[in-house]
């Protein structure tokens, strides 16, 4: 300017790729600086609120780059239960929460996330629900861009809110989807409110438990006798909260358990069974949460879809497929005995009706004739051929009474002793 080389400073309003920025220009003319965002989305005022002014006055704004189509930025929820907050504010709400033994709950997203514009609404209808249950937050990840690094915040196709549950000294992660109902993302939000470990009172709190997780898994180690497997137990249900995770103190109540201490999963679908974490496994965190796993792993599935074949997958649990025509009905006599037989296996196998044409393709690599029915095998993990995931066949004619409650329960005891060859 005027022959004399001025610096002219700015903050950028988002984090930058520092490695890809370029600046250059003519001699006393102008200069041109290009800078790409770390989090890719439509034109935005590229530098802080307090900087406008001056830069306005100094530099040219590229209109052109506006994407008129962008949805307004968010500007906060409505209701009075979310509270804006910076990082000061956070650290308040946080120790009022302690205080309080209240959970906390954050939505830590950028104004201009497509993906969370779709799911804020159930993050409102939560708070407005669970307002007495648990503080509610947001920040704003673009202007608080410290405290949005802290929760590693990203624009990604799933958008995530964070819960310290009530107790606890870190945030967990609960996901909402694009599309879900209101009262599905507030049942998830409310297994995080609690802390991860309870004490249970009796049977029938683990039982009531069990209906509203999916399953109990159930310790009745003394915890100053055994304190490694009562950690396991803390940071098992702190990384897995999909399942309730108690400690059971009431020795009379644990003998109806198993009569001695160790780790038991009481089901949803059928309480009156009791699966005893395997004797040969290490009683390790993560072989815990696989233990978790399979307990809430649904032990009967018909109508087979792809969305209900998820919950499978996930649990790594053996799957016995059972192959019927389309034209069986529900009540049919041998779909009775199936269902009597997967409550019995429940947290050991789930078992899965394929009752269309196209899940029918795999019979032969199971060592089924390809159109003989009903037919059963069952399968050491859901997806995946052999070697990898090995299948075992039920051939008619091997038994006196093919296919009765009696020779299915055979089969699929013989698979978990591992006499299937």
């Amino acid at each position: 300017v005027d022959g004399k080389k001025k610096t002219l400073a700015f903050s950028p309003r988002e984090d930058i790729v520092a490695e890809t920025a370029k600046c250059a220009g003519k001699e006393r003319a102008y200069e041109t600086c290009t800078l790409k965002k770390v989090h890719r989305h439509y034109f935005d005022r590229l530098w802080a609120p307090e900087d406008d002014k001056k830069l306005t006055a100094k530099a040219k704004v590229d209109w052109k780059a506006m994407n008129d189509e962008e949805a307004e930025d968010f500007l906060g929820y409505s209701t009075k239960h979310v509270k804006s907050l910076d990082e000061q504010a956070l650290d308040k709400l946080k120790a009022k929460a302690k205080k309080k033994r209240m959970p906390l709950v954050v939505d830590v997203s950028f104004p201009w996330c497509s993906k969370c514009k779709d799911t804020r609404d159930m993050f409102e209808v939560a708070a407005r629900k669970l307002h007495k249950k648990a503080y509610f937050g947001y920040v704003d990840a673009r202007e608080e861009r410290r405290l949005s690094r802290s929760f590693q915040t990203d624009c990604t196709h799933v958008c995530t809110y964070h819960v310290l549950p009530q107790g606890e000294a870190e945030f967990t992660e609960v996901e909402a989807k694009s599309g879900e109902k209101s009262s599905q993302f507030i049942k998830k939000l409310e297994r995080h409110l609690k802390p991860a470990l309870t004490a249970a009172k009796n049977i029938e709190a683990i039982r009531k438990a069990a209906s509203k997780f999916g399953a109990a898994i159930v310790s009745t180690f003394h915890t100053a006798k055994h304190p490694q497997e009562t950690l396991a137990m803390r940071k098992a249900s702190m990384q897995f909260r999909d399942a309730a995770f108690m400690q059971l103190s009431d020795k009379k109540a644990a003998k109806a358990l198993g009569g001695e201490e160790w780790v038991y999963a009481v089901m949803k679908k059928n309480k009156k069974v009791v699966l005893p974490f395997p004797r040969d496994q290490e009683l390790t965190e993560s072989n815990l949460i696989d233990f978790a796993k399979k307990a809430i792993a649904p032990p009967l599935t018909l109508d087979y879809t792809f969305e209900k074949r998820l919950p499978l997958e996930k649990s790594k649990i053996p799957v016995a497929k059972i192959y019927v025509k389309e034209t069986m009905k529900n009540n049919d006599p041998f779909l009775s005995i199936i269902k009597r037989v997967s409550k019995k296996f429940q947290g050991r196998i789930a078992t899965l009706v394929c009752s269309t044409e196209p899940y029918h393709m795999d019979m032969v690599d199971a060592g089924l004739p390809k159109d003989k029915f009903p037919a059963i095998a069952i399968h050491d993990k859901l997806e995946g051929r052999p070697p990898e995931s090995l299948r075992y066949a039920y051939v008619a004619g091997v038994v006196a009474d093919d296919f009765s409650e009696e020779s299915v329960s055979t089969f699929y005891s013989e698979y978990l002793q591992g006499k299937l060859h």
